[in-house]
């Protein structure tokens, strides 16, 4: 299912790229400067960075992994205004602080809450540990 999947949204893209632009848009795709740089990318970013995610997991809590996860929308504003200058609208502001105060939120109740049952979570989460995710 992933394969057709993917293949359709290949020949969509492909379609609405070649309508919007024109086939002008894919002059340099057989060019090999571009292919050295998504080779680098791919190799060095993708893999690189998926290696230190799973190392991550391997080595953390489901928590400490969901609380890392809920901040990526906001680095992700963050990334784009540093790196390409895109200033942030006012809807991601408001994103951005909705989930903040999110986060604010959990870690005060975890706080009021592990005094009274610190023993059990240090229990939880080395059974946790012992069956967590054991990949690459």
């Amino acid at each position: 299912f992933t394969v057709f999947r993917t293949a359709t949204g290949t020949v969509i893209f492909f379609v609405v790229v070649i309508k919007l632009f024109g086939a002008d848009h894919f002059m340099d795709v057989f060019s090999p400067f571009v292919w050295q740089w998504m080779l680098l990318y791919g190799a060095v970013i993708v893999v690189g960075g998926q290696l230190c995610w799973f190392k991550g997991l391997k080595t953390t809590t489901a928590s400490d992994v969901s609380l890392a996860s809920s901040f990526s929308p906001v680095a992700g504003i963050l990334a784009a205004y540093l790196i390409l200058s895109e200033v942030p609208t006012i809807a991601q502001y408001i994103g951005g602080a909705v989930i903040i105060c999110g986060i604010v939120l959990n870690q005060i109740g975890i706080a009021r809450k592990l005094p009274k049952t610190d023993t059990i979570m240090v229990a939880k989460s080395t059974k946790e540990m012992e069956v967590g995710f054991k990949g690459v």
